[in-house]
């Protein structure tokens, strides 16, 4: 890995639905995992990706200390989940159509799922993930440039010294005025 990147891991967790509405069952989730020792600050993004799956979304210098309090809890963890998995999809309506079809829905699900994660994030953060969600085919670079081009937080690009329509308007100055009297010598 190179200098200055962060890597990011996204793995499922077995867990029971129960029919909740999802801000609540995030919620619920977070203070699960809170009452776990889990740092739910280190948690960047919690998803549902299929059915009694939760997706976590975490810096992967703290996926071993997660994995050992998720195995000390005696939860079962989702090492090979595949998100873009057609068979994931649950809803009837994409029974009856193609496997090519569902692959495609599959995946456009995915690609909002990870705008909303990103659009989430701040900026460095989200950056960073972006690289992580690219890498995985997780999300599409129409939607990284989006979300990224939109975050309020991002730097500012350097202004560089050598313009030359800076340059010009401090020429429009008169430099050669005194400020005083007292630089005439009259006083």
């Amino acid at each position: 890995m190179k200098p200055g990147l962060k890597a990011f891991m996204n793995y499922g967790i077995e867990l029971k639905n129960n029919g909740r509405p999802l801000q609540k069952m995030i919620v619920e989730t977070r203070r699960r995992l809170s009452r776990l020792g889990v740092d739910s600050w280190r948690i960047l993004d919690v998803c549902y990706p299929a059915h009694s799956v939760v997706g976590l979304l975490v810096h992967l210098q703290y996926k071993p200390a997660l994995l050992s309090l998720l195995e000390k809890a005696k939860i079962p963890t989702l090492d090979t989940f595949d998100p873009l998995d057609p068979a994931n999809l649950a809803d009837p309506k994409f029974d009856s159509v193609s496997a090519e079809e569902r692959s495609h829905a599959i995946s456009l699900i995915n690609d909002d799922r990870s705008r909303k994660a990103l659009e989430r994030l701040r900026y460095p953060v989200a950056l960073s993930v972006s690289r992580y969600l690219l890498a995985q085919a997780l999300v599409s670079d129409e939607t990284v440039s989006e979300v990224l081009s939109t975050k309020q937080d991002r730097p500012k690009p350097a202004r560089h010294l050598d313009d030359m329509a800076e340059e010009m308007v401090l020429d429009d100055y008169e430099h050669h005025r005194p400020a005083s009297r007292s630089s005439f010598g009259s006083l």
